[in-house]
């Protein structure tokens, strides 16, 4: 039944597109809901714990915008296969982080993979489905990201136990050739079309579009600062509070 659905919506670029979507999903997941335990591992107190992971945030966020605007220049296959390739290198770098000074330029590295990779995804699914059927290809599309999320948090946990965190990082970094050879199963042709609209940002923050732009802007910083908070605490309150093992806090998050 799944396949049906998927395949009556999604053409054949939007089938490599939701494999790319899972893989890179899995690879994030695979990383980011444990990462805390890795810094406290290596030394981190808690109040270094976050500053790595808000400079990361704040990297991904100040680069968000311009990644709009390399998105009009360089095309959307060129940049998702980017930010699948600056994920891969970013992971496998984690091997060399030594204390959490040196998490803080891979993590941001790492967290930057993300601005690029979401404007690529949202503006391909856009351009490439029937505008009476966008609904239901991004509902499709947004399956892939959930299914990676049960197994990749699990597996991570079982990993870092077994064989530890260079066997995780080696794991999150390989599946990445996966996603970046799906990216160029995509067809060229489906690169890049230009806003239809004409306009650029000066229209967005200074047109009739500026008070949805402030709402949704407003409403990312919350849910964002939100859920940044609520996911960087939970696996050290897990691991301090219950002493839970990774592959359980992993399982948590599986759940979640």
């Amino acid at each position: 039944m799944f396949n049906e659905v998927v395949f009556n919506f999604l053409n054949r670029n939007l089938r490599y597109l939701f494999i790319v979507n899972f893989v890179f999903g899995f690879s994030v997941q695979l990383i980011t809901p444990l990462f805390p335990l890795y810094l406290s591992e290596i030394g981190a107190t808690a109040n270094q714990n976050a500053l790595v992971i808000s400079i990361g945030g704040l990297a991904s966020t100040l680069i968000m915008l311009p990644s709009g605007v390399l998105l009009d220049k360089i095309g959307r296959r060129t940049l998702l296969i980017g930010s699948a390739t600056v994920n891969m290198i970013s992971i496998f770098l984690m091997t060399l982080i030594s204390s959490w000074r040196t998490a803080i330029p891979i993590y941001a590295l790492y967290s930057c993979s993300w601005a690029f990779f979401f404007p690529a995804r949202m503006a391909m699914i856009t351009s490439n489905s029937d505008p009476l059927k966008r609904a239901r290809v991004f509902g499709v599309m947004n399956t892939s990201w959930p299914i990676a999320g049960i197994i990749s948090p699990f597996l991570s946990g079982w990993m870092i136990e077994s064989t530890g965190w260079t066997q995780v990082f080696m794991v999150g970094s390989a599946v990445n050739v996966l996603g970046i050879l799906s990216g160029l199963a995509i067809s060229r042709s489906f690169r890049d079309e230009l806003s239809l609209d004409g306009g650029g940002l000066g229209e967005l923050i200074g047109g009739k579009y500026l008070s949805v732009f402030l709402r949704f802007f407003l409403y990312g910083i919350i849910i964002s600062s939100a859920l940044g908070c609520i996911n960087q605490i939970i696996p050290l309150y897990l691991d301090e509070s219950f002493s839970l093992s990774a592959s359980k806090i992993g399982l948590f998050f599986t759940v979640q």
